[in-house]
């Protein structure tokens, strides 16, 4: 009984150890199966094919999809393709058709010569050209048989690109740089930027690439080394940066002078989002257009210019640079102009629509501001600027403002600071002078908020509390 499974179980093995006279049907049927795991391969390598022109049609067709007996026509050793009938019947004529039709000679090592398509030589269709492209510029550096003289006759007549890399840099990337540069007036060029396929006032071998995709490249991936030293004179003059400095020099060329500029008009840097920095002295000329407002809310929001912003904390501190913006504006508009009304007319029942005059007997600062609204928004269910109002809550009470809170905002934001309190002093009633210290078991937003002074102004929301508790 064991013999006879050991046998069944080495059936297999004697199929693999069959004589040789069946090898071939074997390989004849493997090889009519769909070879779906096939790899690609490129006379361009594939990270290059990303930054190239999007493919034109005849690109569409590869060697999968060719008829099986036409590709089988078409394998040759590496020798038949540069035995002169094969060079001058397929080689030559294929690299010359692909070379009108596309205007280089970057092929896609998958490539293979449609059949049926009148712009090509009948007598190369089916053929691997982006195969035979590839053993050509492997054979010549590498191996020691030289090529054939007719094929190095006719490669020079074509002037054929030997060293792709060096191709794409002096014929595509530089060209379409010095363009952009030229229209953009800077050599910034957007991750996402590609030059159009039909537009004409581009340069020819430039068009449809993705030019913002090699820029990148080179500055995250280090591409291009040798180029980009033998470039940089020229890079420089067209204010190319080719490292990861970038960030760095618009710090100190246009973000940070922007910032002071903007400071010496204002008297404080909280910008507002839509700011654009004008056309005109004496804002740096490098930064006009600059959307100030949008850099200046990604800092604080995405933590952009990270070391640049640390390593000029000092000077931002001077200039009194809005790190949280609700804090700035509440400091520069909102907090002048709440002790400018009582003032002005002897009471703080502010009107709901009232805005706050353009005359010199406000702010300045404050002109334009929508005063009651946002009196309004204090008190509703969002409870706006609250760590704000907490932390100026003794001067509000003082100058006669009321800080009642929305039942929304009270539960949301002060009755965690109940519990916290009631876990560092169970049963102790909360003193009014009391002020949340800055302590890790307080939240740090709220650091500096004067807690006892909201509670003694919302007392039924306490009773309420003991009442259900």
């Amino acid at each position: 009984m064991l013999s006879a499974v050991l046998r069944r179980s080495w059936r297999p093995g004697r199929l693999l150890q069959a004589p040789r006279a069946h090898h071939k049907v074997l390989r004849g049927a493997l090889s009519s199966q769909p070879r779906l795991c096939e790899r690609r391969f490129f006379a361009t390598t594939p990270e290059d094919e990303e930054e190239l022109p999007q493919p034109s049609s005849i690109y569409e067709r590869v060697a999968s999809e060719e008829p099986a007996q036409t590709a089988k026509k078409t394998l040759f050793n590496v020798g038949d393709h540069w035995t002169l009938p094969v060079w001058e019947d397929k080689v030559a004529p294929a690299l010359r058709t692909f070379e009108r039709l596309e205007g280089h000679f970057l092929v896609p090592q998958a490539f293979v010569v449609p059949s049926g398509d009148t712009r090509w030589p009948e007598t190369t269709w089916g053929y691997q050209l982006g195969g035979a492209v590839k053993t050509l510029r492997h054979r010549q550096p590498r191996l020691k048989e030289k090529l054939p003289a007719h094929v190095l006759d006719d490669l020079a007549k074509m002037t054929f690109v030997w060293n792709v890399i060096q191709f794409k840099w002096d014929s595509m990337f530089m060209p379409a740089l010095r363009h952009f540069r030229e229209i953009h007036g800077h050599a910034d060029v957007p991750c996402r930027f590609a030059v159009a396929k039909d537009d004409e006032e581009w340069p020819k071998l430039s068009r449809g690439i993705r030019l913002g995709a090699m820029v990148n490249s080179i500055r995250s991936r280090s591409a291009f080394p040798k180029q980009v030293a033998q470039s940089a004179d020229e890079l420089e003059r067209l204010g190319f940066v080719s490292d990861s400095t970038l960030h760095g020099r618009d710090w100190k060329t246009k973000v940070f002078p922007s910032l002071e500029v903007f400071h010496s008009k204002h008297g404080h840097c909280v910008v507002k989002r839509p700011f654009v920095v004008p056309s005109a002295p004496p804002w740096p000329e490098k930064a006009w257009g600059m959307r100030l407002g949008s850099v200046v809310n990604s800092i604080r929001s995405h933590g952009h210019y990270a070391a640049q912003v640390a390593q000029d904390r000092d000077r931002l501190i001077e200039m009194r640079f809005a790190w949280v913006r609700s804090d700035a504006v509440w400091q520069e508009n909102v907090l002048p102009a709440l002790v400018a009304f009582p003032a002005k007319f002897g009471h703080c029942r502010v009107p709901r629509d009232f805005v706050v005059p353009r005359e010199a007997s406000w702010p300045e600062q404050a002109h334009g501001l929508r005063l009651g609204q946002i009196l309004v928004d204090i008190r509703s269910y969002h409870g706006t600027y609250f760590a704000q109002v907490g932390r100026d809550a003794d001067l509000l009470e003082e100058i006669g403002y009321d800080v009642r809170l929305h039942p929304k905002a009270w539960e949301q934001r002060v009755s965690p600071l109940l519990a916290t309190y009631e876990t560092l002093f169970p049963g102790e009633e909360i003193p009014k002078d009391f002020v949340i210290p800055s302590m890790s078991q307080w939240p740090e937003k709220r650091w500096g908020v004067r807690l006892g002074i909201i509670v003694s102004h919302n007392p039924h929301y306490l009773r309420v509390n003991r009442a259900e508790a």
